[in-house]
């Protein structure tokens, strides 16, 4: 049997690209060094960096924060890499074994001494977050979102490669993915699967609210997906609406969380719903420790936290 691994399963630690470039924003560095020394408290963490001067200041940063350096790994890459889904791979397993697969930047995946194979596709472009897994031969992906990765593929062509690679029986697709008019997102900007039964989403209750069109119909959607299959849904409010100084909104969203091992890290944005989202996805996850993670400073420079700090698997390195 060949599935797709789904985001809670066992985890070597966790990939993460530390940008040069952040070094010119304080507050952003200060959210990543926090961030990283967290995720340090109960598993590894494989950190992209640019070279021995930028792995210097790095250290100099976590060290502030107190980050147990011994679970630490260290990679360069010259390349000036924006965020960590550009480069992580997905991993699928075929009975006991698994295997990595990449779709873009090969040369920037294959330079890390994996220990599992790595296969190397041409015919279709994907990126972390770009489809959720249940762990159950389910995925969930926003259709606009990856036609604009493909260009060159219609629905049809993009759904027999996704079940060719990863033995996929069913592909629920969200008709609705644009939350401005001229931009889609993928699914993982406000759907996320907590456990193979269920579905946690970004919910607007402002009719007069910037994303109340899309969010609603996004959630007629997964009521449809939900009524058939057996599947609990969980919504998350949206938070406080912040904007940038370009007058768009920022993408701030609770769905934006990462699964550690036995930790949920929830992006907060010091707004009163904060305390609400994590309630929500403890109730949903009662498995985990559900807390919130400083994401002030990304938000504002439109950095998500599952785009940053990727899972993965035990067996990995």
């Amino acid at each position: 049997m060949l599935e797709l691994l789904p985001e809670w399963h066992p985890q070597w630690g966790i990939l993460l690209v530390w940008p040069k470039y952040i070094s010119t924003l304080p507050a952003v560095e200060k959210n990543y060094a926090n961030l990283v020394a967290t995720i340090l408290q109960e598993e590894p963490v494989l950190l992209i960096c640019a070279d021995e001067a930028h792995q210097a200041a790095i250290k100099e940063q976590l060290q502030r924060y107190h980050a147990n350096m011994a679970s630490l790994h260290w990679h360069f890459i010259a390349n000036d890499i924006k965020e960590t889904k550009d480069i992580a791979p997905l991993v699928t397993r075929h009975f006991h074994d698994l295997a990595m697969h990449v779709f873009d930047d090969k040369e920037t995946v294959l330079s890390i001494n994996w220990q599992l194979p790595v296969h190397v596709h041409n015919d279709l472009k994907l990126e972390a977050g770009a489809i959720g897994s249940d762990g159950r031969g389910n995925i969930i992906a926003s259709k606009p979102h990856l036609l604009e990765l493909n260009p060159h593929l219609d629905r049809q062509g993009i759904a027999q490669r996704i079940r060719g690679k990863f033995g996929t029986r069913t592909i629920w697709w969200l008709e609705n993915s644009k939350l401005e008019t001229e931009k889609t997102y993928n699914v993982g900007k406000f759907v996320r699967f907590c456990n193979p039964h269920t579905l946690s989403y970004s919910q607007s209750a402002d009719p007069k609210g910037d994303y109340y069109a899309t969010l609603s119909a996004v959630q007629k959607e997964l009521y449809n997906i939900a009524s058939g299959e057996s599947i609990d849904l969980v919504p998350l409010p949206l938070p406080l609406a912040k904007y940038g100084a370009d007058g768009k909104r920022l993408p701030a969203s609770y769905t934006h969380f990462v699964i550690l091992q036995n930790t949920v890290l929830v992006p907060g944005y010091g707004c009163i719903r904060d305390e609400s989202a994590v309630a929500q996805l403890a109730h949903a996850m009662p498995h985990y420790h559900v807390k919130t993670v400083d994401c002030s400073a990304l938000l504002e420079h439109g950095i998500e936290l599952n785009n940053i700090a990727i899972p993965l698997p035990e067996g990995v390195l």
